[in-house]
């Protein structure tokens, strides 16, 4: 009995995060899984699509679409009749989103035939506190408000030099001993440490709420992301990112050969993109805007390390650019 209500525990709560719907018509059978449905801004989904052909029906560019501008879909691989996507929220809170499934028929007609909608539930990567200054007193005042919470990870503090003045000094005259003794409470202070990428993520967030390439300041928008996405980089991998130009800063980091192969074409293109915009007057659609943000948090996915953490004040660094006055 204890037994399998545990097991109807588990699927119920596996039902929460996991979604999949049928398609079945007289030409076709399809299934669409999403591994979760609950999700927070800046990480993803997946979806993962199975199809096949009845009876004398052909199939050919096949593709998963939604119907919602509420999330973007990242093809990630195809192999025969299976079809795997990332699922990347563009904004936060409860939404339904239709997905269609888009083939080719033998006449070489698009077909669209309906999976069904799927809910989704997205929370904000900020904390009350951080969204009520976002939205009172604006992105730029966010920065010393953030305040990520750290991992459950242990960070050493080198004692051993203070460990070492105290015994040494254990004879010593009152006045030296006061003094070694303050320089031990000031070594063991306390620092919190968080994870570079979460800070990250909340600094995006705070920057998509400004809607500034919706309200014309698209060079402003693209200058902060890029320099955001510089500074990230800057925490993350010790990298003057941000006092570099952008052939500088890509050779240094092959040089060093921090990257892969993928995240360098990433970072290469979203960087030469921004100083199109930064530098020679382009003017990029609010669609391509859109995928530089999705670029930017595509590669910080790519680089997330839940056993790196660094001081707060240094991940606060990262919001900096969104203090930026003039562009």
């Amino acid at each position: 009995m204890i037994r399998r209500a545990f097991f109807a525990i588990l699927i119920a709560g596996f039902a929460c995060f996991a979604s999949e719907l049928k398609l079945s018509s007289e030409t076709i059978e399809a299934s669409l899984t999403i591994d979760k449905t609950q999700i927070s801004y800046g990480s993803s989904a997946e979806a993962e699509v199975g199809y096949s052909a009845k009876g004398e029906e052909v199939i050919s560019r096949a593709k998963l679409e939604p119907g919602s501008d509420k999330i973007t879909l990242h093809e990630k691989s195809r192999s025969g009749s299976r079809l795997v996507y990332e699922i990347e929220p563009e904004q936060t809170g409860s939404f339904e989103v239709l997905f269609k499934f888009v083939y080719t028929d033998f006449e070489d007609q698009e077909v669209v035939q309906p999976f069904g909608k799927i809910e989704f539930e997205v929370s904000s990567a900020l904390s009350d506190e951080e969204k009520s200054t976002l939205k009172n007193k604006g992105a730029e005042k966010l920065v010393d408000k953030i305040s990520p919470e750290p991992e459950p990870a242990e960070v050493p503090i080198n004692k051993l030099a203070v460990a070492a003045g105290a015994a040494g000094l254990a004879l010593a005259a009152a006045g030296i001993w006061l003094y070694i003794s303050k320089r031990k409470k000031n070594a063991l202070q306390e620092v919190k440490y968080v994870l570079p990428h979460k800070s990250a993520y909340k600094f995006l967030e705070a920057l998509k709420f400004r809607n500034l390439p919706q309200n014309g300041q698209m060079k402003e928008y693209v200058y902060i992301l890029s320099n955001l996405l510089r500074s990230y980089i800057q925490v993350r991998f010790s990298l003057p990112a941000t006092d570099m130009t952008t052939e500088e800063f890509l050779e240094d980091a092959a040089e060093r050969g921090i990257f892969s192969e993928v995240q360098n074409k990433t970072l290469q293109s979203f960087l030469e993109k921004a100083d199109l915009v930064k530098f020679a007057g382009f003017s990029p659609s609010i669609e391509q805007a859109e995928e530089m943000m999705d670029s930017a948090k595509d590669f910080i996915r790519t680089t997330e390390d839940y056993n790196f953490l660094v001081p707060e004040k240094d991940a606060k660094t990262i919001g900096k650019p969104l203090e930026a006055e003039d562009v």
